[in-house]
């Protein structure tokens, strides 16, 4: 994890490798060479620690959303660790759930059109699963804009009710993930219903 510091604990970018430690070619060659060994590779972090210019720590203080960064982040982050994971510890099934209250403001690193790349690219190459669940903005629109499907997005009311029926239709979209069941366009319904029930009243 890369950090300013000697003692690491000020976090800047948990997805990166320290100069201090070496590179990504440095890494991959060691668990190479340690897999020929007979020898498996767990990396080991802390997430409660982060340092001051940690990108989501600065989105809270500026109190912007770099929707597009914590995306195409995450995508890299975890398709790495799909790519250094044994064959038989990558799972069948990826569902990558995309959760936003605001309208992209703050990215840095990367660009819609970079992100709609990454996410065709899992989508075709390994099958991946995305749904974009959106307040305060037209989250189907958002999603179209990253190649994501109408029938993958859904907009919901931003507070608890909303989000405690986030959680139970997204667990339930994981289940059926799990068990191989195909994810059809109902997996949003209640969702809907609750948010164009609850619009009307406002």
């Amino acid at each position: 994890m890369e950090a300013e510091s000697n003692h690491k604990y000020d976090t800047t970018d948990y997805t990166k490798i320290d100069p201090h430690f070496g590179d990504k070619e440095t890494f991959a060659k060691l668990v190479k060479e340690a897999h020929s060994l007979g020898i498996r590779i767990m990396v080991d972090a802390v997430f409660n620690h982060c340092g001051p210019k940690f990108a989501p720590w600065q989105d809270v203080l500026e109190g912007c959303t770099a929707l597009l960064d914590a995306i195409g982040g995450a995508i890299h982050h975890i398709g790495n660790i799909h790519k250094y994971a044994r064959p038989e510890d990558v799972p069948e099934h990826t569902l990558f759930v995309i959760t936003t209250d605001g309208m992209e403001n703050a990215s840095r690193r990367y660009s819609a059109q970079q992100v709609k790349e990454m996410i065709q690219r899992q989508k075709e190459k390994y099958g991946w699963e995305f749904l974009f669940l959106g307040a305060n903005i037209d989250a189907v629109e958002t999603a179209g804009h990253l190649g994501i499907a109408p029938d993958r997005a859904v907009n919901y009311h931003c507070d608890s009710e909303g989000t405690r029926l986030n959680y139970e239709v997204v667990g339930q979209a994981v289940a059926a993930v799990r068990c191989s069941a195909p994810l059809d366009e109902h997996w949003k319904d209640a969702i809907e219903e609750d948010f164009r029930k609850r619009q009307k009243r406002r």
